[in-house]
């Protein structure tokens, strides 16, 4: 399955949870979208990082999808 459609999936829950769950729930759903959503890595000089967390990403053949730290999608486009 790939993010848009787990995105679109989660919204759905989301607008059904604001009514029926806890504030806390729907914060949490709503964090878990962000992170789904990719990206682009903030660039210093040749290091790539998230730009969610600041942590490190691998940049060269095995490019980091995900940020090891924290999750956040990456969108290296």
């Amino acid at each position: 399955m790939a993010n848009e459609e787990i995105i679109s999936d989660l919204e759905a829950v989301k607008g059904w949870m604001e009514w029926e769950m806890p504030l806390n729930f729907v914060v949490t759903v709503e964090k878990v979208i962000n992170k789904l959503k990719p990206k682009k890595p903030n660039v210093t000089r040749s290091t790539y990082k998230c730009s969610s967390c600041g942590s490190r990403l691998h940049s060269g053949n095995g490019k980091d999808k995900f940020c090891h730290e924290c999750g956040q999608a990456i969108d290296w486009s």
